[in-house]
C-alpha cells in the first residue's frame, strides 16, 4: 500500500507522540499505533472516498498507548493526482477519563436512586402500619372511655385517659402528614384560624413558662382566618420551643401579627443571644447548628419548619429584634376572596 512512510510530523505531533521529526520522517506510520491495521489511514481514505474520522489507540515514543480521534483525508496536486495522505490525531484521553467518571457517577447514583426509592417504600409501609395498629386500639380506647364517662362523667382518671388517647392520635395524624410534608407531597388544608391554634399550642408550655420564669405576650387579633393543614401548629411549638429552651434569660416571649396585603404573618419574638446575621438563613438547613453552647432548638426542628411553610406555599424568616434577640417568622398566603 502506498503512503505508509512519515513525510511530515509537526510540533504539536512532536508534544503528542514524543518523538522529534527528525526521528520518524521516512519510517512506517504504523510506530504511532498500537493497532496500526486500525491506524491504516492510506487504505481507509482510500475505500472512504477520500476522508474518515476514527477513534483509535495511538502509541508515543515511550510506548504509552492513548486513545484519539484521527480524521484523515487524501493529499492531491493540481491534476487531481494523490500526492498522500495527512492524518490528524486529537489526544482524548481525559475526555475518556471524564466520561468513564461520568459512567460511574451515573451508575452510583442509579443505585442511590433505587435504594432511596426502596427506603421511601419501605418508610412509608412502616408508617402505614405503625399508623393502623396504633390507630384501631386506641380508637378502642377512646371509644370504651367516652361510654364509661357516661356512667362516671366525674371520674378525673377517664378525663386523663380519654385526654391522652385523643393527643396520640393527633400525634398519629401529624406524623403522617409530616412524612408527606417531607416527601413534597400535597396535604389536606381546611380554614383555621391561626389565633385558636396558638392558644392552643401556648397552653402546651404552661408548666415550661413557669418553670423558666417566662412570660408569654399575644398581640394577636380576635380571629385570623388561614386555609391550613394542622400540622401548621407544629410551626408555632418550635418556634416557642426554641425561645424558652435558648432565649429563657430574655424572661419573656411576644407572638404578635404584621400587617400585610397579600399574605398573613405571624411571628415569635424573642430576647435572648442575638443570632449573626451569616446565620439567620443557614439554620433552616437540616444539617447546620449553631456552635456547641448554642445548638439546643436550632437545626433539624428549624427545618421541619420550612417544609411546612413551603407546603403551605409560604416561607419563613429570622430577623434581629432590636436592641437583643430574635423575630421568628412565618408568612403564608391569604385566602382569596
Amino acid at each position: 500500500m502506498l503512503f505508509r512512510s512519515i513525510t511530515e510530523f509537526n510540533q504539536a505531533a512532536e508534544k503528542t507522540f514524543g518523538y522529534h521529526r527528525e526521528d520518524v520522517l521516512g519510517k512506517s506510520i504504523d510506530i504511532l499505533y498500537s493497532n496500526p491495521q486500525k491506524g491504516d489511514i492510506a487504505h481507509k481514505t482510500t475505500i472512504n472516498e477520500g476522508s474518515f474520522i476514527q477513534e483509535v489507540l495511538n502509541k508515543r515514543q515511550n510506548g504509552e498507548v492513548f486513545p484519539s480521534i484521527l480524521s484523515a483525508s487524501v493529499l492531491k496536486n493540481e491534476k487531481g493526482e494523490v500526492m498522500g495522505v495527512m492524518g490528524v490525531s486529537r489526544d482524548i484521553t481525559e475526555i475518556k477519563r471524564a466520561q468513564e467518571k461520568l459512567e460511574r457517577s451515573k451508575e452510583k447514583y442509579r443505585r442511590l436512586s433505587a435504594e432511596l426509592y426502596e427506603a421511601n417504600s419501605l418508610k412509608e409501609l412502616l408508617l402505614d402500619i405503625i399508623t393502623h395498629d396504633l390507630k384501631n386500639p386506641l380508637g378502642v380506647i377512646s371509644g370504651m372511655t367516652e361510654l364509661m364517662k357516661e356512667e362516671l362523667p366525674q371520674n378525673e382518671m377517664l378525663d386523663s385517659i380519654n385526654e391522652c388517647s385523643d393527643r396520640l392520635l393527633k400525634v398519629i395524624e401529624n406524623a403522617t402528614t409530616l412524612t408527606k410534608v417531607s416527601m413534597g407531597e400535597e396535604i389536606e388544608k381546611e380554614e383555621l384560624d391561626f389565633v385558636e391554634i396558638i392558644k392552643e399550642v401556648s397552653d402546651e408550655f404552661t408548666d415550661q413558662f413557669k418553670n423558666t420564669g417566662m412570660s408569654l405576650e399575644l398581640l394577636l387579633p380576635d380571629k385570623l382566618i388561614v386555609r391550613a393543614n394542622p400540622i401548621i401548629a407544629e410551626v408555632f411549638k418550635n418556634y416557642i420551643s426554641n425561645a424558652i429552651k435558648y432565649a429563657h434569660e430574655g424572661k419573656k416571649i411576644v407572638v404578635e401579627d404584621r400587617k400585610d396585603d397579600d399574605s398573613i404573618v405571624i411571628c415569635v419574638k424573642d430576647f435572648g443571644p442575638t443570632i449573626p446575621e451569616d446565620k439567620r438563613q443557614v439554620i433552616f438547613k437540616r444539617s447546620v447548628q449553631l456552635k456547641q453552647e448554642q445548638k439546643r432548638g436550632r437545626g433539624l426542628g428549624l427545618a421541619i419548619v420550612k417544609r411546612i411553610a413551603k407546603a403551605h406555599k409560604g416561607e419563613v424568616l429570622v430577623e434581629p429584634n432590636e436592641p437583643k434577640g430574635n423575630i421568628f417568622c412565618i408568612r403564608i398566603p391569604k385566602i382569596p376572596l
